[in-house]
């Protein structure tokens, strides 16, 4: 969200964004919100058609990134066809590299419906309507959640996957930068495009020497069994982590390779996860 803020701002493009709490959206983003450019509208997934209705209306393109796995496809498609009812000609929705499952996991069923549901409704018209996925693959800030106690704990990265497995990995700044772009370009440059985006793949081991590069000492991986793993991700997360959730990051898959190609959505080199964990190794430190 401050990447898609900061360039339409830079832009000079008048900007709405709905918000659950304005005075925090705010604080969050007080650049763009002291500018004439952006607007603040109070709402969530709940708000009625009506209230969505009145404030997309004007609006020529749409940015859509929804969490709520169970009722992805659903949210989804309630807010598109609201949006391209009132006129909306593009929206740019934030997917996942998961769609290659073939809804294998709750991850993949989830963006995979979404997908469908809001490509459905943009070739209902197709020469009004665009859609645009972006199917991002694992994000860089993900360490911040999933590996920050072992490493700082245990000098470790824990998997059940071989060290020679492959993640596809992408700093979240680049995806903004990416929607960004595709939401200022003109619709018909991007059409309905599917653009995976994941620029450098990396191995588990690849990614323990680049910690132990970065923090000065030595990282290693480990490869856990199945059930060690979940029990100690479950209780990181309070004993109150979804089953299905924990099953899908326990069960990935090998990336066999990345997409560099997207400098030509960035308009510039994307960035590295060496230069990412330099920017962000604060946390990681004993």
């Amino acid at each position: 969200t401050h990447r898609l803020l900061a360039a339409s701002s830079t832009n000079n493009v008048r900007t709405t964004l709905l918000v659950r709490d304005e005075k925090k959206a705010r604080d969050l983003f007080p650049d763009a919100a002291a500018t004439s450019n952006l607007t603040l509208v109070k709402g969530d997934y709940e708000m009625s058609q009506e209230d969505f209705a009145a404030a997309i209306a004007g609006h020529s393109r749409l940015f859509i990134l929804v969490h709520d796995l169970s009722r992805m496809g659903a949210i989804k498609h309630k807010i598109g066809k609201i949006a391209y009812e009132a006129g909306v000609r593009q929206i740019v929705d934030i997917s996942s590299f998961t769609l290659d499952f073939n809804r294998v996991g709750a991850i993949s069923q989830a963006h995979t419906e979404g997908e469908e549901r809001l490509r459905g409704l943009a070739y209902e018209q197709p020469d009004k309507r665009f859609y645009v996925s972006l199917r991002p693959g694992y994000f860089m800030t993900n360490h911040l959640m999933w590996d920050i106690h072992s490493i700082k704990m245990a000098d470790s990265i824990f998997g059940t996957l071989p060290s020679s497995f492959n993640y596809g990995l992408i700093d979240p700044r680049d995806i903004g930068d990416i929607a960004a772009n595709v939401l200022l370009d003109p619709v018909e440059k991007h059409g309905n495009a599917v653009y995976e985006i994941f620029p450098e793949k990396m191995s588990n081991e690849e990614r323990a020497r680049v910690f132990s590069k970065v923090l000065g000492r030595d990282i290693r991986y480990q490869q856990l069994d199945h059930q060690t793993l979940f029990d100690r991700m479950n209780q990181g997360m309070g004993g109150k982590a979804p089953f299905q959730l924990l099953y899908c990051l326990l069960s990935g898959r090998d990336m066999p390779r990345a997409t560099p190609e997207i400098c030509l959505l960035l308009g510039k080199a994307p960035r590295k996860f060496e230069d990412w964990l330099q920017e962000n190794k604060a946390p990681f430190m004993k």
